[in-house]
């Protein structure tokens, strides 16, 4: 099944201000694909949201790897 998967900042605030921000997102994105294997159909990054399309294979798959992606992220 496909699963459309978004997040957005707390208060419409932005998550990403400058080209820096959005690559080093994708460079997370990239570092939880080795971790945590799912297939990532589409994505779309925007200033104050992001959007992911995926076909996870199994279950728990896709909220193992959204967990890992955020803790990458926050951290």
């Amino acid at each position: 099944m496909v699963f459309h998967v978004l997040n957005r900042g707390v208060g419409r605030r932005a998550l990403f201000e400058k080209e820096t921000d959005y690559e080093a997102f994708e460079r997370v994105l990239d570092v939880t694909s080795r971790i945590r294997r799912l297939r990532i159909c589409a994505y779309c990054l925007m200033p104050n949201h992001w959007h992911f399309v995926v076909l996870p294979e199994r279950d728990g798959e896709l909220a193992a790897f959204m967990q890992q992606l955020m803790n990458i992220h926050v951290k």
